[in-house]
């Protein structure tokens, strides 16, 4: 986004109004402050966005509910955000079942075309996050903090790798802003806004997942639990959610074949794009928009301009993509023009 076109209103702050409010300037500074440091971030960077409601790149989904962020600030692929989304969450202390089942089924539905998006905490969250990433798939980490404060820092490597990979971090709030309390829950509602399905995979019975699946529902979206051992206060969470009639999810179908009538074929061209003219075997396991780049080198050796058409990814997104490429022996870039690695 073009850096003049950021400004105090888009950052949900009213100058005037804080200004008057503390006449000695303090809350105005702060609020120029974070503006500059915004307008340094975006150019920093090309993979820095700034994403405000009326972008057309602003998710159509999170246009639904009820309390649409007016601004998303993005670091990452945008093209993440053309996929259908899944949202698998679930508990912080999660349990080895747990983690094999949320492996799974992000392996699976990532392999299906779906983007799986959470939110980068420790856990559920971060196993669904690498289980994409090791298999060099796309996913969306929304954060209950600012892009600048990643947090847990824990998992700063983890969302280093999700941009890597042709992922995306999406956060609501300033730059600057850390984590508090009150930013989970309303983070939370991102993650299913953005998602035509939610699943909850272990959850105790005051889990923030639940909160996660609740504005599921009041967003007219659908949700699915994962049942688990009647012992185990990780799964009390799923079990309410069965009883109060979401759908069981015990394996990637359960959760597809639901929203398949959702899709009307779109999952079917995004596999054939991804497979049509090239080695399924080196390109299965890539981003698709990685894959649908080799699928036209594969045709002929093309430059870079052509595949900005042919693609329709933007600039900065597309070298990123070739970078990635390269470095992974799949391309070779010789006289002006993209070839097809060994």
């Amino acid at each position: 986004m073009a850096l003049d076109k950021i400004d105090a209103e888009k950052l949900q702050i009213d100058v005037d109004t804080l200004g008057r409010l503390n006449p000695s300037n303090e809350i105005r500074q702060k609020i120029e402050t974070e503006i500059e440091r915004t307008y340094q971030w975006l150019s920093s960077a090309d993979h820095h966005h700034v994403i405000v409601a009326g972008d057309p790149r602003y998710p159509d989904l999170l246009r639904e509910i009820d309390d649409p962020p007016p601004l998303l600030f993005a670091s990452g692929c945008l093209s993440a955000l053309d996929y259908p989304s899944v949202a698998l969450v679930g508990s912080r202390n999660c349990t080895p079942y747990g983690v094999k089942v949320t492996r799974r089924l992000a392996r699976d539905m990532s392999d299906s075309g779906f983007v799986i998006t959470s939110g980068l905490a420790l856990g559920i969250d971060a196993v669904a996050h690498k289980s994409c990433t090791e298999r060099g798939k796309p996913t969306i980490a929304i954060l209950g903090s600012g892009l600048g404060k990643v947090y847990p820092q824990a998992n700063f490597p983890l969302a280093q790798r999700i941009i890597e990979e042709g992922g995306l971090l999406l956060s609501e709030f300033p730059l600057s802003a850390g984590p508090a309390r009150y930013r989970f829950p309303q983070r939370n509602r991102l993650i299913s806004g953005l998602s035509l399905a939610t699943c909850v995979i272990e959850a105790n019975l005051k889990s923030g997942s639940l909160i996660t699946a609740r504005q599921a529902l009041e967003q007219n979206r659908q949700v699915f639990a994962v049942p688990g051992s009647v012992d185990s206060q990780n799964s009390r969470g799923c079990h309410r959610l069965l009883r109060e009639g979401a759908a069981v999810a015990e394996n990637a179908a359960d959760i597809k074949e639901p929203l398949a009538p959702l899709l009307k074929g779109q999952l079917d061209l995004l596999e054939r794009t991804d497979c049509s003219g090239t080695d399924t075997r080196r390109t299965s396991h890539l981003p698709l928009p990685e894959a649908r780049i080799l699928k036209f080198v594969a045709i002929e050796p093309v430059d870079t301009d052509a595949l900005i058409r042919q693609t329709g990814l933007n600039v900065s997104e597309l070298q990123q993509c070739l970078a990635r490429l390269e470095l992974k022996g799949h391309l070779i870039h010789h006289g002006g023009k993209w070839f097809p690695g060994t």
